[in-house]
């Protein structure tokens, strides 16, 4: 008798032979031959070193139990003899006996996309297999979901908290796993998005941050720290701090550390990080003639003019996006006529490039670098203004339109000048603090930046707290000032710089 013997094994309950400990599994046997003889009996063996079983019967159960935490494979053959003695043997079939385990489901949510795009990544376990399920989002809408599927996205309309239910089917039943999911805007996702933004980079408790607000939103992203890719000093060597965004997206953000200067760009449709470079290395702008004390930065389109303090001297040099080059460095002091200087601010005006000096004598210089007329020119607003009633600490620089605009930290103050170049004019001195209302303390650093018509400015208390306050020009109105620090549990801030993004 050559023709094969028939077997099939299945569960018990199930249409697989899989399942926990103990698992009873049912074998069907049957006969073909071409010689007419009907089948005498069958010898079938379980595969789990029990007695085989010869019977009579087409169907055979068997139960396999397991000991220990490992699921087992266990081969059953089965053997048919005629009535006159032939022989033939079944292809081999398998159980898989896996240890008593529950059935349980889950599912964990995450934001992945703008603005309520989320990730369901799923888990189901199961001693029996798995045969798809479902997922029900709470927005009235439910998704198959294959056996072998782990995740699952979708985007929900608004934002809100919706019962998401996660089930899942195997051959013994289905089970349910529920969970309330609060949609929500994510704050790292939200600052990448266009609109009023900002990005802000500081250093606090010797380490370099970044962070950033969205104000369309009203979210603040956590301040979290560089990535280090390639870079060449310790975090807790970096004394000065700018940044500046290109019309392209790019937000550069440049370091003083060791005597140099260094940069990494972050993209602001992605958030990705580029790595760190050297400003000052010979195959950029070069070395400067000592170590820098301050570093600023303004931006006209795809330039980054990159102003660098050195020995009370400002010396300038620009990166070209559009070239992909630098400049050397320019010694704006001797080209303007600037006086020796303590701290500078840069902000650019039209085709112009405005550096904002505080002198030794505690005096504010304005340094006019004309790109059209390739001159430099340089005034004293303080001659005109006078000077707020506390000595001026720090210093920075923002333009709405033709208008520029000087914030100076002075004490406990935050005063702002402005110069009109249109109409020719200067404004005196404000007192932000006054008008924000709220004391700040005495101000150890001070950065200012425009979007649109408003001018956003951000003050680093004596105590490392971080504040901003917004002034509205359309409206004439001040912005109480907001406590950033407490908003965004950050660390004391030492150096900071802020741009538009």
């Amino acid at each position: 008798m050559s023709d094969p013997t028939l077997l099939q094994v299945k569960g018990s309950d199930t249409a697989t032979p899989t399942g926990p400990t103990p698992l009873t599994v049912e074998a069907t046997l049957g006969f073909q031959n071409t010689w007419g003889t009907a089948p005498g009996s069958y010898l079938i063996d379980f595969g789990d070193g029990s007695e085989p079983v010869r019977t009579t019967d087409t169907t055979v159960r068997h139960t396999y139990t397991l000991s220990g935490y490992s699921s087992q494979y266990f081969y059953v053959t089965a053997t048919a003899v005629d009535a006159t003695g032939g022989r033939a043997e079944a292809s081999s079939s398998f159980a898989h006996v896996q240890p008593a385990s529950d059935r349980r489901a889950s599912f964990r949510a995450t934001n992945v996309g703008w603005p309520h795009t989320y990730r369901f990544d799923l888990d189901a376990r199961s001693p029996y297999v798995r045969t798809g399920g479902t997922i029900d989002f709470g927005d009235g809408t439910v998704e198959a979901v294959a056996a072998s599927q782990d995740n699952v996205a979708h985007s929900y309309a608004t934002p809100g908290t919706y019962s998401v239910t996660y089930t899942a089917r195997d051959e013994a039943g289905e089970v349910t796993f529920r969970e309330d999911v609060p949609v929500t805007v994510t704050p790292s996702l939200a600052v990448l998005k266009p609109g009023e933004r900002v990005q802000v980079l500081a250093t606090g408790s010797s380490v370099l941050l970044n962070g950033g607000a969205h104000y369309g939103y009203g979210i603040w992203a956590p301040f979290t720290s560089i990535p280090a890719n390639g870079r060449p000093f310790a975090e807790n060597a970096v004394t000065s701090t700018a940044i500046g965004t290109t019309t392209d997206g790019v937000a550069h953000n440049v370091v003083a550390a060791n005597g140099r200067l260094y940069i990494a760009d972050r993209s602001m449709s992605d958030g990705n990080w580029s790595g760190w470079g050297e400003i000052t290395a010979y195959g950029a702008a070069g070395p400067l003639p000592g170590a820098p004390t301050q570093v600023a930065t303004a931006v006209m389109g795809r330039k980054l003019h990159v102003l660098a303090l050195v020995g009370g001297r400002v010396l300038q040099a620009t990166g070209d996006w559009n070239a992909g080059t630098w400049s050397g460095w320019g010694d704006v002091t001797a080209a303007s006529g600037l006086p020796q200087a303590t701290r500078i601010a840069a902000a650019a005006v039209g085709n112009s490039l405005h550096v904002v000096a505080l002198g030794n004598g505690g005096r504010v210089y304005d340094a006019d670098g004309n790109y059209d007329r390739g001159t430099w020119n340089v005034g004293d607003p303080t001659s005109m203004l006078g000077l707020p009633s506390a000595p001026i600490t720090d210093l920075s620089a923002a333009s709405i339109g033709s208008t520029l605009h000087i914030i100076a930290a002075a004490g406990n103050g935050i005063h702002q000048a402005s110069a009109d170049y249109a109409a020719g004019r200067w404004s005196g001195w404000g007192d932000i603090t006054a008008v924000a209302g709220t004391d700040v303390g005495s101000v150890k650093r001070v950065s200012a930046v425009t979007i649109g018509n408003r001018l956003h400015i951000f003050a680093v208390s004596d105590g490392g707290r971080l504040y901003n306050a917004t002034g509205d020009y359309d409206r004439g109105t001040w912005s109480r000032w907001g406590n950033v620090s407490a908003a965004v549990t950050s660390p004391n801030f030492s150096e900071l710089a802020v741009a538009a993004s």
